[in-house]
C-alpha cells in the first residue's frame, strides 16, 4: 500500500518573520484535521505509472485529528533526547 497525506489548506502559517513555531501550533484548536490521509492498494500500483496518477487513484482512508490542544513543554522540547544507532552500527 502507499499512502499520501494531504494537508488541510485551512491550517497554515506565515513563513516570515522567523518566530517559534509552538506558539503556531498553540492555535489549532481540539478537533482541527491536520491531514487527510489517501492510499493506493499495493496490488494497483503500477511501476511505469507515475507519482501523480497513484494519488489520482488514491481513496480517502482516514484523517489525522488533534483530539486537544497543542501543549509546549520546556523539558520536552529542550530536555528530552531520544538517541539513535544506525544499524550497521549494531
Amino acid at each position: 500500500m502507499q499512502i499520501f497525506l494531504v494537508p488541510n489548506p485551512q491550517v497554515q502559517f506565515p513563513e516570515s518573520p522567523p518566530r517559534d513555531f509552538r506558539q503556531d501550533l498553540a492555535t489549532i484548536p481540539a478537533g482541527t484535521t491536520l491531514f487527510s490521509v489517501y492510499g493506493i492498494a499495493a496490488e494497483k500500483l503500477d511501476q511505469d505509472s507515475s507519482n501523480l496518477q497513484h494519488r489520482q487513484q488514491a481513496q480517502l482512508i482516514g484523517q489525522i485529528t488533534t483530539t486537544s490542544e497543542f501543549v509546549a513543554s520546556a523539558y520536552g522540547d529542550s530536555r528530552l533526547f531520544f538517541r539513535h544507532q544506525r544499524f550497521k552500527n549494531q
